[in-house]
């Protein structure tokens, strides 16, 4: 039996854990050893914590740097400068910690999601690797990394700049190490056995690699929904972000001729008296229920939460707060099964949700989506279809 890691180093949301706990729980079954080595320890006790032959750790991520951001991001490489590719140093001491964490626990390969230094970490140390994860975290294998955003052309000079930039931080840290270096940024992802948790539809990036797409596994988890008792208005399942925007939403759904259930990610939210058509979730609801019972889901741009949408046949108005959400947000509303609302209310969003409710447009589309994937391969099987892949490397 073989000792597993599973990296989560950068992003945010629970999803992350959950997915994680569903490969644990089929590589528990068949008697391997994992080690979980997470961003967040307190998002994801909820969903690790009672796995008692799981072992949990902090993941070794990059704190302030000396270095000034990039302050407009305009392609997965400047994602990485400014997560702890701009400074070689810093670099060094990360890949020197991840291997640390590899050797004290004797972890023999490697399942990375969104884990850039810990892939790297990986490959120097000789551990074999499965790349997972969402389209926005696996870039396309070409030079350079294609742009975030569709006004960006993809032979504009700073693509190619900022790549070359965060290439030579890595391989400054690679010689450091005595390892070979990259010849391309491009190298980091490309050589490894590699498998997307998305759709077709929802990739953000248009791709000319065939790529193994898996679609989402099973991730929800929590209490069953309690909605309020407003039987006569339609039902708006609404998962917010936490931040000076999130009263501003509060008072639209009030406003709102709808019964909305409210889940919060992130920290607890005073919410103040709420009228009888809002109700908040006590703790963690389970998503896939909660959109099966709703008509239309307003959240933050989850790729999790939008394809739980839209596999139930259901409309969102995405808020978009980071690269990932808008360019999640633009599949959705070329798939015409959405809309995308900024992070903090516009004088028109009021309207523009109560117009996803009357159309049936966008629920058309939804529901074309959720018909096209009724045959996929059950996703219950899809964690042990990782499992399968991340063995496979090893013995290859």
């Amino acid at each position: 039996m073989a000792c597993l890691g599973l990296s989560w180093e950068l992003g945010a949301a629970s999803g992350y854990a959950a997915v994680m706990r569903q490969i644990v729980l089929a590589a528990m079954r068949q008697g391997h050893r994992c080690v979980a080595i997470v961003r967040d320890l307190h998002a994801s006790a909820p969903l690790l914590a009672d796995l008692p032959a799981l072992t949990v750790v902090q993941a070794p991520v990059a704190t302030a740097s000396r270095i000034p951001p990039v302050r407009v991001q305009t392609s997965y490489a400047t994602l990485l400068h400014n997560r702890g590719f701009a400074d070689p140093q810093s670099l060094v001491a990360r890949l020197q910690a991840w291997r640390a964490l590899f050797q004290a626990f004797g972890i023999e390969r490697l399942l990375a999601r969104h884990s850039p230094t810990a892939v790297l970490a990986a490959r120097t140390a000789g551990i074999p690797v499965l790349h997972y994860g969402t389209g926005f975290s696996i870039p396309p294998a070409r030079t350079p990394w294609p742009a975030f955003r569709p006004d960006i052309a993809e032979d504009d000079p700073r693509l190619a700049a900022n790549e070359q930039r965060v290439l030579a931080t890595t391989n400054a840290a690679l010689h450091q190490l005595g390892a070979p270096a990259l010849p391309a940024m491009a190298e980091l992802f490309a050589p490894l056995p590699t498998a997307l948790l998305t759709y077709p539809e929802l990739d953000p990036y248009p791709r000319r690699e065939p790529l193994r797409r898996l679609g989402l596994p099973l991730t929800s988890y929590g209490t069953p929904p309690r909605w309020p008792a407003s039987p006569r208005r339609p039902r708006l399942f609404a998962s917010l972000p936490v931040n000076d925007g999130t009263r501003g939403w509060l008072d639209i759904l009030a406003r709102l001729p709808v019964c909305a259930l409210l889940r919060f990610s992130g920290p607890a939210v005073s919410t103040g008296p709420l009228p009888p058509s809002l109700a908040v979730a006590d703790g963690p609801v389970d998503f896939a229920q909660a959109i099966a019972d709703c008509d239309a889901v307003i959240g933050y741009g989850s790729h999790n939460l939008v394809c739980e949408a839209l596999l139930a046949g259901k409309p969102m108005a995405l808020i978009a707060q980071n690269p990932d959400h808008l360019m999640t947000g633009e599949r959705l509303r070329a798939l015409g099964a959405g809309i995308v609302l900024p992070e903090r209310p516009a004088a028109d969003s009021a309207d523009r949700l109560l117009a996803l409710l009357e159309s049936s447009g966008h629920a058309d589309a939804a529901r074309a989506f959720a018909a096209r994937h009724a045959d996929a391969a059950p996703r219950a099987g899809i964690a042990t279809t990782l499992l399968d892949l991340a063995l496979a490397a090893g013995r290859a």
